[in-house]
């Protein structure tokens, strides 16, 4: 059984899903992270260890994401919807 890459390498998976965010969305980088890391089901607080920001930067970039997208784009994502079915940049492992 193929472990998914969100499972086997939360940071590479982060990697590849907000420079898909970022080119797609046309937001910037830590915008699109902070978002990739919140579908994993990260809060605030883990955000902002991940990304070596404040816990206030990170709610302020989760407030930023509700804002621009929806109430619900900061929130996890089921299992499911975590896939990554494309090469985004560097890298073939999906």
């Amino acid at each position: 059984m193929t472990v998914p890459l969100h499972r086997r390498d939360p940071s590479r998976w982060v990697d590849r899903r907000s420079q898909y965010i970022a080119q797609e969305c046309g937001v910037r980088e830590r915008l699109a992270r902070a978002k990739a890391w919140s579908e994993l089901g990260y809060s605030a607080s883990g955000i902002g260890k991940r990304l070596d920001v404040t816990e206030g930067t990170a709610r302020s970039y989760l407030d930023e994401i509700e804002e621009r997208w929806c109430w619900s784009a900061a929130f996890a994502r089921a299992e499911g919807e975590l896939a990554i079915e494309a090469e985004v940049g560097s890298g073939g492992d999906s």
